[in-house]
């Protein structure tokens, strides 16, 4: 397939799909990873807040 960007073409290849591939468990997967990278980012987040008022313990 063929396509443009900025007046350039760029060829791109397709993978083929393969019937014995699972779709539907890589899209879970994928959706899991991002769930849990945005629940990581969630916890640095309050980490580093709470951190911050470290110093004011003692």
């Amino acid at each position: 397939m063929m396509i443009m960007i900025a007046n350039v073409k760029v060829e791109v290849s397709r993978a083929p799909r393969r019937p014995t591939m699972n779709w539907d468990e890589i899209g879970r997967a994928y959706e899991g990873q991002l769930v849990e990278r945005a629940a990581r980012a969630a916890r640095l987040a309050h980490e580093m807040k709470a951190s911050a008022y470290l110093p004011l313990l003692g």
